[in-house]
């Protein structure tokens, strides 16, 4: 016997989810592209939805003025984006975490002005 899923898609199982939950969380393999690309395309539809947060291990609580000045800014600097990765641990200094960021920047870029921006909270 198969199983009859109602979801054509796993965005559509996440936006479902964030109907009836204020917190959903998402289990990812470390530095996985695919992973990391289901995120950063969903950042649009997240946000459609309400949902103007996304919070993640990696990074130091202490930089998350910073990390919303960037994410915020004019231009990307990519040079304090990997600052901020590496200040935190070598180790989870991944070009996908990064690539994130720079997502979320490009989504602040062109969001409606009077929409919230999108953040990333870090080490929650």
């Amino acid at each position: 016997m198969t199983h009859q899923s109602i979801f054509n898609h796993p965005k559509d199982y996440l936006l479902q989810a964030f109907k009836q939950h204020d917190v959903v969380l998402l289990a990812e393999d470390h530095a996985v592209k695919t992973h990391l690309d289901f995120v950063k395309d969903m950042i649009p539809d997240l946000h459609a939805a309400g949902v103007t947060y996304l919070a993640m291990e990696f990074g130091a609580s202490e930089d998350q003025d910073i990390l919303n000045q960037l994410l915020t800014g004019k231009t990307f600097d990519r040079n304090l984006a990997r600052q901020l990765m590496f200040r935190y641990n070598v180790r989870w200094a991944y070009q996908e975490y990064l690539d994130l960021y720079e997502a979320v920047w490009r989504f602040n870029q062109s969001r409606h002005k009077n929409t919230p921006p999108c953040s990333v909270t870090i080490n929650i």
